[in-house]
């Protein structure tokens, strides 16, 4: 298998490494911006090439788009017009505005495209999952979510004023940024039909884009509040969802998950530290399988466009101050 992998930042980089782990033949670097001349990949040196086109022009079986979430449309676009397979980084886009066109070539295409929502493999979470299909705490009364990451600390050996999550020319904002916890909630509890939040930019951070978000989703199943900022200096990501019969908290950085019931507090998590990689390549190999088998990807194209339209909804309601309908027909 030859793969290309298209922006060579923190996330390319670590796709093209796993690709070498994964032990696929050929990986191709793509940077319009880094003048690399190599990869160096487990001391196997990988071409680069500066010319997207040209490097569509070496017919991969799988393209990687990692490069600024602004970019991702038109690059995706080029690549499935060749009938190659996509894994795109999240978001797919900064917003459903303008998507039309390529959603339509999408539907007649036979590519497999993959959003790169690596939490989906997180085995706490998919545990979770597990417990919410018995029915182990009940009915749900209420979801919540706690997520927070000082933006600063993303890269430390970057700028973060110059990184795509504090651009808003590049498609940043936190809601953007981190659009991992709506996927999760879509996979979870299934679709919202309103939203109302409070957000923008509040700290003193030199960004412009959102910076903090806190809003409230009516859904099929329960109420579910999330908050997300770029400001916590102690990186969180918690979820809580309550039940009739008990509750369940998942800690993604303590990679614990409790339930508590009238038994008491059970650990039901995996035991030891996060690896964090080992959820990158679960996402990468779901991936290459779903080319060889032809199935569909854990997180799809639409799931993607479902989270963007979440998104969307969101920041219409804290731009409006109003409670805001969430349209899942993008096309």
């Amino acid at each position: 298998m030859k793969a290309l992998v298209v922006g060579l930042g923190s996330a390319g980089r670590r796709h093209a490494e796993n690709l070498v782990a994964l032990e696929v033949e050929e990986v191709i670097g793509c940077s319009e911006w880094r003048q690399l001349k190599e990869l160096n990949l487990a001391g196997r040196p990988s071409e680069v090439i500066h010319d997207y086109s040209q490097a569509l022009d070496r017919n991969p079986d799988a393209v990687f788009i990692a490069n600024p979430t602004s970019l991702h449309m038109s690059y995706l676009e080029a690549a499935v017009e060749r009938g190659f397979h996509v894994y795109v980084e999240k978001p797919l886009a900064a917003s459903c505005a303008g998507l039309s066109h390529i959603v339509e070539k999408v539907r007649h295409s036979p590519s497999i495209i993959a959003v790169g929502c690596q939490l989906r493999f997180n085995e706490c979470l998919r545990r979770l999952k597990a417990q919410l299909l018995d029915s182990r705490i009940g009915r749900l009364l209420h979801v919540h979510v706690d997520m927070g990451e000082y933006l600063p600390n993303y890269h430390p050996d970057e700028d973060y004023r110059t990184g795509y999550a504090a651009r808003r020319d590049l498609g940043g904002g936190v809601l953007a940024t981190q659009i991992h916890d709506v996927n999760y909630l879509h996979w979870l509890l299934g679709l919202f039909q309103q939203v109302y939040a409070i957000g923008g930019k509040i700290s003193q951070l030199e960004v412009n884009v959102e910076d903090s978000v806190s809003f409230l989703m009516k859904g099929e199943s329960c109420p579910t509040t999330v908050h997300i900022d770029y400001l916590q200096q102690s990186s969180r990501r918690v979820l809580v969802v309550t039940g009739e019969l008990g509750t369940l908290t998942w800690n993604y950085h303590l990679n614990s998950l409790k339930l508590i019931d009238t038994q008491g507090e059970t650990e039901l998590g995996p035991g030891g530290p996060l690896v964090r990689n080992e959820m990158f390549i679960a996402a990468v190999s779901d991936f290459l399988h779903c080319i060889r088998t032809h199935e569909r990807p854990r997180t799809d194209f639409w799931e993607g466009l479902m989270d963007l339209a979440v998104v969307d909804a969101i920041r219409d309601s804290f731009t409006s101050n109003k409670m805001v309908p969430i349209c899942y027909d993008v096309a």
